[in-house]
């Protein structure tokens, strides 16, 4: 065994000499000795925190962009359309709670109503684009990744204004 690790041992365990220079260094060995346990335990309590972090509230900074156009050039689109306004918390909760569909469903078959409202927002720490239409379809895009996201009944019962 080391000889310091037999001072340590004697300078916390056992009580201390009356001897100066002996007290003066266990009081630094003791120091040392809790500074580094709570070092430990304040990162164990950091990764255990991190861990345990809600991923469906991966969403933050959303930013809207445009609010109720159409994707048709009509002016009784572009009229009904108007209407088709989401607030921030309404497009924080369709990401939530909306379900997500396998990329290779035709985005076709679910955004054929022409109202949307899009922007942008960090999920998960990556910039994407988004665009929500009217009946509750969604997508969140960058230019590698494409996440869609579709609302059923109990989705649009939580979420308001989306269906």
């Amino acid at each position: 065994m080391p000889v310091a690790t037999i001072q340590t041992i004697l300078c916390l365990f056992l009580y201390p000499i009356n001897d100066k220079l002996h007290n003066d260094m266990c009081k630094h060995i003791r120091v040392i000795y809790w500074a580094k346990n709570i070092q430990i335990l304040l990162a164990v309590f950091i990764l255990c925190a991190c861990s345990t972090i809600d991923h469906n509230k991966a969403i933050t900074n959303v930013n809207v962009l445009e609010q109720g156009k159409s994707s048709r050039d009509s002016a009784k689109f572009t009229d009904i359309c108007k209407g088709f306004m989401l607030t921030d918390k309404q497009i924080i909760a369709f990401y939530t709670v909306a379900a997500e569909i396998p990329v290779e469903t035709s985005s076709e078959k679910f955004g054929i109503l022409p109202c949307y409202t899009s922007g942008t927002a960090y999920l998960y720490g990556t910039k994407y684009n988004w665009q929500i239409r009217s009946g509750g379809f969604g997508e969140f895009y960058t230019a590698n990744h494409t996440i869609l996201k579709l609302c059923g009944k109990a989705c649009c019962k939580k979420v308001e204004g989306i269906c």
